[in-house]
C-alpha cells in the first residue's frame, strides 16, 4: 500500500473517531472528555498487535533491537506531545465547541508540522503550500467572525479557557508530535513498534498525571459505561488504526505531504457530523464554508507542485 493511501486511511479513521467521541461525550458530563478509555483501548490494541506480530515474525524484533536510540526517543516524544497533550486539549475542545469547529481550528496542526519539516527536516516549501496556509488561516478567521455575530457555547474570548484556544493548543502539540513521528521512522524503524510506543507512553503519562491531580478514581467513576462504553471503545479502535497508518505513511512519503492530507479532516468531520450528529452539532453557513476553505487550503498544499510548477 502506498504512503498516500496510508495517509488517506489515517485521516478517515481520525475523522470518524472524533465524531464517535463527540457522540459519547453527549451522553454524560465526563471529567476528561473521553481521553481515558480511548487511550486504554488504543494501547491495548496496538500493544496486542505488536506482540502477536513479533511472536510470529521474530526476525523483525532484531531490526528493533538494532534501531538507533533516536527512533525510540522520538516515538516517546510523539506519544507525550502529539497523543497525550494533543488529545487532552483536542478532546476538551470538541466537548466545548463541537467536533466541527474544534477540528477546523485543529487544522492548524499541519501548518506546525510543515513549519518543522521546512526548518528542521529541510523539506522545501512551494507556492501552493503558502497559498494553502493562507486559506486555512482564512477559514479560522471565519469562525472568529461567526463568534462575534453569533456567540456559541464554549467559544468565549478568554484565551486559556475557550474551546477555540483549546483547539489551538491541540494543533500546536499535535503538529510537533506528528513531526516527531517522521523522525521516529526515519531510519526504517518499524511503524508498528513506533505506533505502539507512542500510544503506550501517552497512556502511562496519563496515569502518572492522574496519580497527582485529580485522582484517577474521580475520572473512572464519571463514566456511565453502559451508555458510553461502545462509543469510546469504537473511538479508541479508530484512533489506534489512525496512529498506525500515520506512522506507516510517514515512513513512505514526506511528512509535509502526510500533514497536508490529514488537513482534510475538517471537511470529513463536518460531513460525518451532518450525517450522525445533526442533533448535537450547531451548523451555520460560516462553519460549513470554513470547513470547505480549510480543506481547499490543504488540497492546494497537496497539489501545489502541479499547480505552481
Amino acid at each position: 500500500m502506498s504512503g498516500v493511501m496510508f495517509a488517506v486511511l489515517s485521516t478517515l479513521c481520525y475523522s470518524l473517531s472524533y465524531v464517535v467521541l463527540r457522540r459519547g461525550q453527549s451522553e454524560a458530563a465526563i471529567t476528561d472528555a473521553g481521553l481515558l478509555p480511548v487511550l486504554i483501548v488504543s494501547t491495548l490494541l496496538l500493544d496486542g498487535f505488536w506482540l502477536i506480530n513479533y511472536l510470529t515474525h521474530q526476525q523483525m524484533l532484531l531490526s528493533v533491537l538494532h534501531a538507533p536510540l533516536s527512533s525510540f526517543l522520538y516515538s516517546l516524544l510523539s506519544g507525550i506531545l502529539g497523543t497525550f497533550l494533543g488529545r487532552y486539549f483536542l478532546y476538551r475542545a470538541i466537548a466545548a465547541v463541537g467536533a466541527t469547529r474544534g477540528i477546523i481550528v485543529k487544522s492548524l496542526s499541519p501548518i506546525f508540522t510543515m513549519a518543522i519539516a521546512f526548518l528542521w527536516l529541510r523539506e522545501q516549501p512551494d507556492i501552493g503550500q503558502l497559498v494553502g496556509i493562507g486559506l486555512i488561516g482564512l477559514s479560522i478567521g471565519l469562525l472568529f467572525h461567526e463568534q462575534k455575530i453569533k456567540p456559541l457555547r464554549g467559544m468565549t474570548w478568554s484565551f486559556f479557557t475557550s474551546g477555540m484556544s483549546l483547539a489551538f493548543f491541540a494543533a500546536t502539540f499535535q503538529g510537533i508530535g506528528h513531526s516527531a513521528r517522521k523522525l521516529a521512522v526515519l531510519h526504517n524503524f518499524p511503524s508498528l513498534t513506533a505506533a505502539a510506543m507512542d500510544c503506550t507512553v501517552a497512556t502511562i503519562v496519563y496515569f502518572l498525571v492522574r496519580l497527582i491531580y485529580p485522582p484517577l478514581q474521580n475520572h473512572w467513576s464519571s463514566y456511565p459505561w453502559r451508555q458510553t462504553g461502545a462509543y469510546f471503545a469504537t473511538a479508541g479502535f479508530l484512533s489506534a488504526v489512525g496512529i498506525l497508518f500515520f506512522f506507516a505513511a510517514s515512513q513512505n512519503i514526506p511528512i509535509s505531504t502526510v500533514a497536508a492530507i490529514s488537513g482534510a479532516e475538517p471537511l470529513l468531520v463536518t460531513l460525518f457530523s451532518i450525517l450522525f450528529l445533526s442533533q448535537l452539532e450547531s451548523f451555520s453557513a460560516y462553519s460549513v464554508f470554513a470547513a470547505c476553505l480549510g480543506t481547499l487550503g490543504i488540497l492546494t498544499i497537496a497539489i501545489g507542485p502541479h499547480l505552481f510548477p
